[in-house]
């Protein structure tokens, strides 16, 4: 019988053998997780990216060299509105009109205050300063009017509620010294607060809060005119507020004449007898230092404005700053690297604004001795700006302590050269960093500040920050 056989096909068929690791089942992948971010910063969110959180930037803005704006970051223990109900007989929900005034509220605790300290473990501003708004309504205004601004990033396109809120509490400001009856701790919290936020919302930099740090001062001699008021137990909270935020503005604050130190007023005698060694919440251990810097920034003002420089108050702050020392027991690193910095701040001011008598007698200087002592005086503050840079990198980024640096890190960056890129960067970084920390745009615009001052550097002008400032018409109050 015939045989048939498929055309091309084998001779005999074969199966195909498989290898083993086919025979196995096969393992399904697992499914694809989806991890939400809690707190994205605005640049993911509006970007629609993944945001690792890191705070206060994250690593895509950091990346990509753009501001972050980061989220508020939640304290772990938080107590909730109304619990606090019965404070000083007062119940709080009775302060509260609306669901809104209860958020900016509990916002201000939670979030707000926290910018105004450098350690927010005991923050006044928080908790303790309830007790105060069932007696002054301006407190409660200009609170709610912060906190809304501070939502957004203070932006000028969405602080209309803020400014409403903030004419509401000059209002209730005014009723409240009228009738003479309030409290002179709690009369000067209210106006400290009215004073720094006006740098906070004026966008123009032309505000600066004058007339409050003037009203401040009246309050603060009034206390400390008085024994009683003198050992009341929130003298030392606002003594120290007022000597840091003088401090921060001294420059500002045009002077008709030479500026007298005063180390043996009323204001100075209260810090060296009662505040050595307090660790106070925003000053910690160096009220005093503050003060010796407050009198540094307004005689730098005078130089500036065309005053006659004065030798022998140079030489008395030159003094005090060198021999001026943490009190004992000494404090965290954290106080003692953030002192150093602001001690080293002081002496490249003087350095740049004074007459270097140290260097050579300042009346028989020829040409070929002023380029010397130029030359002197850079490599000083040069120095100067290094070790600054050293003191304050040792504080992590995440730290609260970040929020004292930005008058240091503007005057380090400043003075440093191309040779230091990598500490021009540092200090551009943090400046960017502790906006997105407080989101007080003054750190925003001290970093820009800084980017000018190196590219004039680079077409062969000498110009300070201060005198910048002056030149534009600025008034950048930073820290």
């Amino acid at each position: 019988m015939a045989k048939f056989r498929v055309r091309f096909a084998p001779d005999r068929f074969t199966p195909k053998q498989l290898p083993q690791e086919a025979l196995k089942p096969r393992k399904q992948a697992p499914p694809r997780r989806f991890y939400r971010c809690r707190y994205p910063c605005r640049e993911c969110r509006q970007s629609r990216s993944r945001c690792d959180e890191t705070y206060p930037v994250c690593l895509r803005c950091s990346r990509k060299g753009i501001v972050c704006h980061a989220a508020a970051r939640e304290q772990q223990w938080q107590i909730h509105l109304p619990a606090l109900t019965l404070i000083s007989g007062h119940h709080v929900s009775s302060l509260l009109h609306s669901q809104s005034d209860n958020q900016l509220l509990q916002y201000w605790l939670e979030k707000t205050s926290r910018i105004l300290v450098a350690c927010d473990d005991e923050n006044p501003f928080a908790y303790p300063i309830i007790e105060h708004l069932s007696t002054s309504q301006s407190m409660l205004h200009i609170i709610k009017s912060i906190s809304s601004a501070h939502q957004h990033f203070f932006h000028p396109g969405q602080v209309h509620d803020s400014l409403e809120q903030r004419i509401k509490a000059i209002e209730a400001l005014r009723g409240e010294l009228g009738m003479g009856s309030q409290q002179l701790h709690t009369l000067f919290l209210s106006i400290y607060l009215l004073g720094i936020s006006s740098s906070f919302l004026d966008h123009e930099l032309q505000d600066f809060g004058h007339e409050h740090l003037e009203a401040a001062r009246i309050v603060i001699d009034l206390i400390l005119a008085e024994e009683a008021s003198r050992k009341h137990p929130l003298t030392r909270l606002a003594v120290g507020t007022f000597v840091y935020w003088d401090m921060s503005c001294a420059f500002l604050t045009p002077t008709s004449s030479n500026p007298t130190p005063n180390f043996e007023g009323l204001l100075y005698t209260f810090i060296v007898e009662e505040m050595t060694g307090v660790l106070h919440p925003t000053t910690g251990p160096c009220t005093e230092l503050f003060y010796i810097l407050c009198t540094l920034g307004r005689y730098i003002r005078h130089v500036i404005s065309g005053g006659i420089q004065d030798l022998d108050l140079e030489i008395l702050l030159e003094t005090k700053l060198l021999n001026w020392n943490l009190p004992d027991p000494e404090p965290s690193t954290m106080w003692v690297q953030t002192a150093e910095a602001f001690r080293k701040h002081g002496l490249i001011m003087l350095c740049r604004f004074s007459y270097a008598p140290s260097l050579v007698p300042w009346e028989t200087w020829t040409d070929t001795d002023e380029q010397s002592v130029v030359r002197n005086i850079n490599q000083l503050t040069r120095q100067y700006a290094v070790d600054i840079m050293a003191s304050l990198s040792t504080i992590p980024l995440t730290s609260t302590y970040l929020a004292l640096q930005p008058i240091p890190l503007l005057t380090a960056g400043a003075e440093l050269t191309v040779e230091d890129s990598h500490l021009r960067r540092e200090s551009k970084s943090r400046l960017l960093a502790l906006y997105s920390c407080s989101r007080i745009p003054a750190n925003l615009v001290a970093a820009n500040l800084l980017d000018r001052l190196w590219q004039l550097r680079m077409e062969g002008g000498c110009v300070t920050w201060p005198e910048l400032l002056i030149q534009d018409n600025m008034k950048l109050r930073v820290g």
